[in-house]
Formats: structure tokens, sequence, C-alpha cells
């Protein structure tokens, strides 16, 4: 019996999918921490994770509310904040949906080119050679992170349900690392919780506010991303059920592998260890548990996981850009569902411009600034848009808690405050400077650019400012169910 669909997306997935479709955020989480406990320290890299892993789980439940109130949207967070502010500001909605697929879809290129990184440190260490190729040196890393996104294309091109079986046996073999790495300490090794150290700048009030809204900007391109579940409302056989609880479980995910990692793996290698090799200390730590012969498991599996990761990146900035498409605000051929109820053309067009970006510009540091700055602008887009959304449900029924609001608002500024300071002080954190900075805006005026070119020129209804058709119809919120 074929499962029903939604807008040509296949109803296909338990809450259990979704979040093995999002297993991005925890497993970059798990990977990655080690590049902020060296420069933060211990505690000050649980304080980020831990207040931005917080933030996004509040978030998520916003976001739930939104999928259910709005059922049939596709394209995530984005969508729904085109959605909300559509009536009264068109170009919002571009540059929303435009923003969260720059945020998931150069995720793809970061990933490929760290999966390039390890493996030629590890197992071609002397195919040191390089291409010059527009100025630009290309070498072996490159051709691996290429490669890598045409499996991971190939794999995510034949539907959601091969990848999500995929990503179950992945997360299986990445648990027991991450059990060995994170329990295994208690009963193997002496810990040194004493060593763990405070290195957030606090000599003022507003050097330690900077430093932290900066951090928690780069901490959040990781922390945030379990908004993903949401991506797939449409393709949930019981959303009401589904979104809330695969959104719930995988922030949870995020908070507790960030509560161990920032505690037990400086506690068992410490500080300094993590901070000179940031990514490999993990080898070190599986000798001195499992021993040295079972540890050269260490960089497959994270190579594993950074695989994984493309696989989320993939499927989240594909729907992103096929719903920027099907809201009429780029152009119209990406409106397209294959046969096997996936974006084909999308996510060819993510591979395409990811595979532009691993050759022509590989430069890790300023992809994840360019994309990040668009993905924080979508979040306070979609968060004010909650706001906007609700107050036309207001005496109708459907409007949820005044709290929720409320929440929605605080959260709405928090982020604007974080992606101000972010974007104005890169260099505090190492993650550039001018060049990202118009990287980053570059990519805010080409959604402009898009929106223009489908409602002027395909379209022939020139840019409109402001929508003229009635609100979108909104289901009851959950909240007010009896």
């Amino acid at each position: 019996m074929s499962s029903p669909k939604t807008n040509g997306y296949i109803q296909s997935l338990k809450w259990s999918d979704g979040v093995l479709l999002s297993l991005g955020p925890p497993i970059t989480t798990f990977c990655l921490i080690g590049l902020e406990i060296g420069p933060l320290g211990a505690w000050g890299a649980l304080a980020i994770w831990c207040m931005t892993s917080l933030i996004a789980l509040a978030q998520n439940m916003i976001f739930a509310d939104m999928a259910l109130a709005l059922p049939g949207c596709s394209g995530g967070i984005g969508a729904f904040a085109h959605q909300a502010w559509r009536r009264d500001a068109t170009p919002l909605g571009a540059i929303a949906i435009f923003g969260y697929w720059t945020g998931w879809s150069f995720s793809l290129a970061v990933n490929g080119l760290q999966i390039g990184r390890l493996a030629q440190a590890q197992w071609f260490p002397t195919w040191t050679g390089t291409v010059r190729l527009l100025g630009n040196e290309i070498g072996l890393p490159h051709c691996i992170a290429g490669l890598m996104m045409v499996v991971v294309f190939t794999i995510n091109i034949r539907g959601v349900r091969l990848v999500a079986s995929i990503n179950r046996i992945a997360s299986c073999l990445l648990g027991v690392m991450a059990l060995i790495c994170l329990v295994g300490p208690f009963f193997t090794v002496r810990l040194n919780f004493h060593d763990l150290h405070w290195h957030l700048p606090h000599t003022s009030a507003f050097t330690f506010f900077q430093a932290m809204l900066v951090w928690s900007f780069i901490a959040s391109w990781t922390t945030y991303g379990t908004e993903l579940c949401a991506t797939f409302a449409p393709e949930y056989h019981n959303p009401r059920f589904h979104i809330r609880l695969a959104l719930l479980v995988s922030s949870m995910l995020v908070i507790g592998i960030t509560i161990l990692s920032c505690v037990m793996l400086p506690a068992t290698e410490g500080e300094a260890a993590i901070n000179a090799d940031p990514i490999g200390f993990y080898v070190d730590i599986l000798n001195r548990i499992i021993g040295p012969g079972l540890a050269n498991i260490a960089i497959p599996v994270m190579c594993l996981a950074q695989f994984v990761a493309m696989g989320s990146a993939i499927s989240g900035s594909s729907r992103a850009l096929h719903g920027l498409a099907a809201r009429g605000l780029t152009v119209r051929q990406l409106d397209s569902i294959n046969e096997r109820g996936v974006p084909g053309r999308a996510m060819t067009i993510d591979l395409v411009i990811n595979l532009f970006i691993v050759f022509f510009i590989s430069d890790i540091t300023g992809i994840i600034f360019a994309g990040n700055v668009g993905y924080i602008l979508c979040i306070i887009l979609a968060l004010s848009g909650f706001i906007r959304l609700h107050y036309a449900r207001r005496g109708a029924g459907g409007a949820p808690p005044w709290r929720m609001i409320g929440v929605a608002g605080v959260l709405t500024l928090f982020n604007m405050s974080m992606l101000v300071v972010g974007f104005c002080n890169p260099s505090l954190v190492g993650y550039g400077g001018r060049r990202e900075q118009l990287i980053a805006l570059s990519a805010i005026v080409l959604a402009l650019l898009m929106c223009l070119y489908r409602r002027g020129i395909q379209d022939k209804g020139g840019l409109r400012l402001r929508e003229r058709d009635p609100e979108p119809a909104l289901s009851v919120s959950p909240h007010n169910e009896a």
C-alpha cells in the first residue's frame, strides 16, 4: 500500500526517522566541539554550547507550533517565515528561505573538506601535491570532498527512506564511539576535573558579553540545526504527533552530548592536548581506553560522522530551495519533485554550487561565516514571524499561550544581538573579516535578484512588496485542542 502525499512529498516518516535525518547537529557537536574547548576552556565551551542548545530547544517548540499551524508547508522554517511576512514584506520571505538554504547548503562543502583533510592525514600523509586553479590550491582533500558530495547526492536522490536507513546504521557505530569516549573514562582512566578552566574574557562586562555573543554566533551554526526536523513536516504520516517529538528528542540529544563532551573530553585528555589537535585527539582517548589496535577506527568513524552530516545538509537545503521556487521567489524550474518524492533539481543545484565552492573557494571558516549570517537571519524572521502569524489568530480560538509569544520575542532580540555582534566582529574568533562579510551580504543581494527575476521576467508580474491574496489558512494550535 502506497503512502499518502502532501504537495508531492510522500508521507512516510515517523519521529524517529526525523531524528535520524537530522543527525548532523548532534554528530557535528561531538566531532567539532574540540575547536571551542581549546580557546574557551571546558567551562567556557560548556556555557556557550549549553546556552545555545537550550535556546535551540525553546525555538524548536515554537517552530513545531508553526509547522502544525501551516500543515503541508514545505521548505522548513524559512518557508514558515515567508508565510508569516508575505502580506507585509514579500522580499523578507525570499531572504529568509535563501538564508536558510545557504546555512544548510554550505555545510555540504564544509563537511566534505573535513573528510578530505582527515583522510589525507590518516591514510595519505605523503600526498601533499597541489594544482593551482584560478588562484586556489587544489589537492587531495578537495578531490575527496568532491567525491563524497557526489556519493551523498546519489544516495539522497533516491528518497528519504534510504537515507534514514543508512543513518540508522551509521548512528549505531557513532553511538558506540561516543559511549566509549564519553562514558568509558569513568572506568578506565583518571579524570582531572580540577584542570578544567574558563577562558572567556571577563575584564569588563562589555568584553564578556561581546565574546559570549560572537562565540554563540559560531556555536549556533551547529546547535540550532536540530530545527531540521521541522523541514520534513509534510513527510510525517502523523505530523501532529511526530513533528514535536522529533524536535524535542533531537534537541535533547544535542544537550546531552554537549554536557558530556565539554566535561568528559577535557577531563580525560586535557585542554592543552585538545587545543593542539582539536579533531585528532579522539584517537589518543581511544588508545587509552580500548588500546591502540581498535583506536584506529576513530578516524574512519569521524569521516562517517561528517558523511552523515552531509546527508542532513543536502536534505534540508534542497527542500528549502524547492520551497523558495514553490512560493514564486526564485526560478520556477526548481519547483519540481521527482517520482521518489524528493526535490531532485534543487538537490542537483546544491551539488553543483558546493562543488564550485570546494574547488574555487575552499576557505572553511569563510564558508561557515557566510552561511551562518543568512541562517541566523532566517531564524530571526521565523521567530518574529511566529508573533506576526499568530497575531492573526487572536480571538479565533487558535492562538498559542501569550507566554510562547513572549518567549519568541525574547529569542528574537537575542538572535538579533548575536547576529549584529557576530557579523561585525568575526576576527575575534578567527572567522575572517571584510571579505567574509561581503560574501554574506552578496548572498542576501542574490536572493533579492533571483526573486526579482522570477516575479518580473518569468511570471511577468513585477516585484510586489506585498502579497494580495488572503492570509494563509491556519490550523488550530495544539495548545487549544480539547
